[in-house]
């Protein structure tokens, strides 16, 4: 049987009824850092906030070169929020293989580790189309100790600093980007549409033997009945979220109402 979905659900859009239906159910864990569902919602919702007023939006590409964390996460929630597609950055390329990747994607924002921040000092400037470069410091580091070069900002200090992007109306057609690892030639962009990362999706809630909702006025029923199951899924994310095996995971987890 075909799934019918809406053509407005969309993965943050679905992630925003998860966070209102049950804000205070754990949505990331990192180390000793909890966000609860809220939380998640908050912070992405400033990052969005950001990345808009640099005016990345609809159909703008946001490139994510992080290690496993909740930042990952947060980032491409943010990227969703305004209908932009974050795409995967392997954290070990050098400078010659990120100048290419972040070219090759067309990427209006770039969030990047602080132990990265060297390689991209001697590539930013050849990349003129980002509009805004963003240094992830890491948990217990302050930002004030960071050492964020003076062509990025610091990751925390920027949601502290922006308010929270307002909800817009979005499409199952937006895209989530997954680079392949470039074993074949240079890397290559593979596009999913948010449409089909649900229909992915569905096979986690058909085991739990509940039917995916297929609007967004149906997922907040739809969680409450995961919920009382005792069966709210958590993945642990063993591979790179960078990687296809963890990172389309976690889009699916999620959109769950998981951890």
């Amino acid at each position: 049987m075909t799934l019918q979905l809406d053509d407005n659900m969309n993965l943050a859009s679905v992630w925003e009824q998860v966070a209102d239906n049950q804000p205070d159910a754990l949505a990331l864990i990192h180390g000793t850092t909890k966000r609860t569902w809220a939380q998640f919602d908050e912070r992405a919702s400033r990052l969005a906030g950001s990345l808009d007023a640099a005016g990345v939006g609809a159909g703008d590409n946001v490139a994510l070169a992080l290690y496993n964390g909740n930042e990952y996460i947060e980032a491409e929630y943010a990227a969703f929020k305004v209908r932009a597609a974050p795409c995967n950055v392997n954290y070990r390329y050098v400078e010659a293989e990120l100048r290419y990747l972040i070219d090759n994607s067309d990427a209006k924002a770039v969030f990047f580790d602080a132990s990265l921040a060297e390689r991209f000092a001697t590539i930013h400037e050849e990349l003129s189309d980002v509009q805004l470069w963003i240094q992830v410091t890491g948990e217990g580091v302050d930002c004030a100790d960071s050492n964020v070069p003076d062509w990025a900002v610091d990751y925390d200090a920027l949601i502290a600093s922006t308010p929270p992007a307002e909800r817009i109306e979005r499409s199952g057609d937006d895209l989530w980007i997954l680079y392949t690892g470039g074993t074949t030639g240079n890397p290559k962009g593979v596009m999913w549409t948010h449409a089909s990362v649900l229909t992915v999706t569905n096979r986690i809630f058909t085991l739990m033997g509940v039917e995916i909702p297929s609007s967004l006025d149906g997922v907040p029923a739809v969680v409450e009945a995961i919920s009382e199951l005792g069966a709210r899924p958590c993945q642990l994310a063993a591979s790179p979220l960078m990687h296809g095996t963890a990172g389309i995971g976690a889009l699916m987890y999620l959109t769950c109402g998981g951890t």
